[in-house]
């Protein structure tokens, strides 16, 4: 997959003079790839269920960013709250904003957690810690961590999606995915 930003841009050009460029919104929108390979039938019919669902532009989803946005460096208590991470300036620059906020955490097991950070502070140069809104319900130390990625409220970037056949057990898609900066 590949991601970009795009920002929501209003060209007023009344053909004399300059054109003036007005931003609609403070921050940019996230645009995600993604490049689906559907192996059999059932694989096949639950892509096209999920596309259904969507309604093409309508109905806006969860879509993790799939990249490694936090490092956890700390064990995780069972009924904690609390994650420290390695210091990368979240609390300075991140905090609250849409599509920063919400977590996936994915362990090598296959557990997957979806948290919404409430809370950031620095503990030390090396070191920041997150509130999350809900304990995680067991004990999860650094090394059983896959990959924790920031989530944001999206919406297929159009209503058709061409799904190209190999054969009748195989197919492939290409999606576009958009953030939407709707608050939730």
């Amino acid at each position: 997959s590949r991601a970009g930003y795009t920002e929501k841009l209003d060209e007023i050009d009344n053909t004399s003079g300059r054109i003036l460029v007005d931003r609609e919104a403070d921050n940019p929108v996230s645009r995600q790839s993604h490049r689906w390979l559907l192996d059999g039938r059932s694989e096949i019919g639950a892509f096209r269920a999920w596309l259904h669902a969507r309604r093409g532009k309508l109905r806006a989803f969860w879509m993790p960013t799939f990249c490694s946005d936090v490092t956890i460096v700390a064990s995780i208590g069972a009924s904690a709250v609390n994650i420290d991470i390695e210091h990368q300036s979240y609390t300075l620059f991140a905090r609250y904003q849409v599509g920063r906020r919400d977590l996936r955490i994915e362990l090598y097991d296959g557990t997957v957690f979806y948290r919404r950070v409430t809370g950031a502070v620095v503990i030390d140069d090396d070191t920041e810690r997150l509130t999350i809104d809900a304990d995680l319900g067991q004990i999860v130390d650094p090394d059983e961590v896959k990959i924790v990625s920031f989530m944001a409220l999206s919406r297929l970037d159009s209503d058709a999606i061409e799904i190209s056949w190999f054969h009748n057990e195989a197919a492939e898609a290409a999606t576009m995915t958009r953030s939407v900066l709707n608050d939730l």
